[in-house]
């Protein structure tokens, strides 16, 4: 029972830390920056970071497969298999999102957006590192180590936010610069925690 609570509380902590990381850069430029920007902003992100549904969906999948899994040779394997698949399915996604995004952001939101067009081309990168941490985290819930995602998820959140404070909001491209470094704090975070009980 002690275990089970244990594990209900981290789980809890960093699906908190999940969502906080995930709205830090904009929760800011909304506080600190003009109405316009938020907008490009909004647009630049929920565009970008639509590449980390592969992380999430396939997270779900290696969860099970992970947990369930009692040899730890196969449950390496699994992994391994599904984080290459995730990395290489997200950078394809990615590049082809950053090739289109100057014709496919002002065809969706109209021509008003073309200013979202550079921040949505560096979030790209945000996004497959976004990704990658689903997919992880998958893992190492599925290893029983939610801490793990929690405390790498406050540590890319962290990052933005004290980036954020120190460069300021008023460049978009900047904004989004330091939100890819806050994500990918994460994600190496995330490898690191992962690394040990697997290879």
């Amino acid at each position: 029972r002690r275990e089970f609570w244990k594990y209900s509380f981290w789980s809890m902590v960093s699906v908190l830390a999940v969502k906080g990381n995930r709205s830090f850069d904009l929760l800011l430029l909304s506080l600190l920056g003009t109405a316009a920007d938020v907008g490009f902003y909004a647009v630049a992100a929920s565009s970008a970071l639509t590449v980390a549904l592969l992380g999430e969906s396939l997270g779900m999948h290696v969860f099970h497969r992970v947990a369930s899994e009692a040899d730890s040779g196969r449950r390496r394997r699994v992994a391994t298999r599904s984080l290459l698949v995730t990395l290489g399915l997200s950078v394809s996604l990615g590049a082809l999102f950053w090739l289109l995004a100057p014709t496919l952001i002002p065809f969706v939101y109209g021509s008003d957006f073309a200013p979202a067009v550079t921040p949505a081309r560096i979030l790209i990168v945000a996004g497959i590192a976004v990704s990658t941490s689903r997919l992880l985290g998958a893992v190492l819930n599925a290893l029983g180590r939610p801490r793990a995602v929690a405390v790498s998820e406050l540590a890319g959140a962290m990052a933005t936010l004290a980036g954020l404070l120190i460069f300021g909001v008023e460049d978009l491209s900047v904004v989004a610069t330091v939100a890819v470094i806050g994500y990918s704090i994460t994600t190496i975070a995330e490898l690191a925690w992962v690394a040990p009980p697997l290879w």
